[in-house]
């Protein structure tokens, strides 16, 4: 691979929330260029104030701190074990790899346009999809 990838969690304070908080994001760096990816799921939205994000990034967190602290961790480790895997780094095999929706592989119009093809190909078009004499 050409060119180290680091990780690191930050907090995006390009974008201030309605709420007064910024949203953490996962930043890649390869070649001097950044790239940064949300790291919220459904479970958990990562919105945090400066003095927040400070305690969280300390080298001692405590409490609730500590345990977003570890979660941190985990998705950087995450993020570490994908990037060796690919012979060529590139921005959108990461996003691919990472389960970041909104790419080909994830897009539910990707699946449905190949669905369409294989069925045009084989002369049954979309007719197929629909049953006659029913609504």
């Amino acid at each position: 691979m050409t060119g180290k990838v680091s990780t690191v969690i930050v907090l995006f304070k390009k974008r201030k929330k309605k709420n007064g908080k910024y949203p953490a994001k996962l930043r890649l760096t390869h070649n001097r260029k950044q790239q940064y990816y949300s790291i919220d799921n459904k479970d958990r939205v990562y919105e945090f104030t400066e003095d927040e994000f400070s305690k969280i990034i300390s080298a001692k967190p405590r409490g609730v701190y500590k345990d977003i602290s570890i979660e941190f961790l985990i998705i950087e480790e995450k993020a570490q074990k994908i990037i060796p895997s690919f012979s060529e780094f590139s921005f959108d095999k990461f996003k691919t790899h990472f389960g970041i929706s909104g790419t080909d592989l994830r897009n539910i119009y990707y699946f449905m346009d190949i669905a369409i093809k294989k069925y045009s190909e084989t002369g049954r078009g979309l007719s197929c999809f629909f049953k006659k004499g029913k609504a």
